[in-house]
């Protein structure tokens, strides 16, 4: 299935976990993939448990990264016409809470290999290398 759709979360995810309700740390990488699936033209959406004030500050900060999010906990619009559930869809979920969860140091890194692998990113190899299709 193409990635199309990526919702990730905020605290532990996009910024070092521990510091509520402060904003911590951009964590490794993260702004530079978000940057790259922004790119790309696949949805992008903030799925986090913040709200009121420490939600609107996790936006700014974002944003002050260069990253607008086309959804805030809540579907894309052509995700509304057929999702009924109050999960919200994504065909990436990125948080820190996961089972699999790499880490916060690798979590982004692992995020950008597999969307490369899966064609969802073009690839970025050192020195302008490029692998060709079949070699994802």
């Amino acid at each position: 299935m193409p990635i199309e759709i990526v919702a990730t979360d905020f605290d532990g995810t996009i910024v070092e976990n521990g510091v509520w309700p402060d904003l911590g740390r951009a964590l490794p990488h993260a702004f530079r993939v978000l940057r790259r699936i922004k790119a790309a033209g696949i949805g992008l959406i903030l799925l986090t448990n913040r709200s009121g004030e420490e939600l609107a500050q996790a936006i700014a900060f974002c944003r002050a990264a260069g990253i607008e999010f086309d959804a805030i906990n809540d579907d894309l619009p052509a995700a509304k016409a057929w999702n009924r559930s109050r999960k919200v869809y994504a065909d990436l979920y990125v948080e820190d809470r996961a089972a699999g969860f790499p880490g916060p140091e690798k979590v982004w890194l692992w995020v950008e290999h597999r969307m490369e692998n899966e064609g969802a990113l073009a690839y970025q190899g050192t020195a302008g290398e490029t692998r060709a299709t079949g070699d994802r």
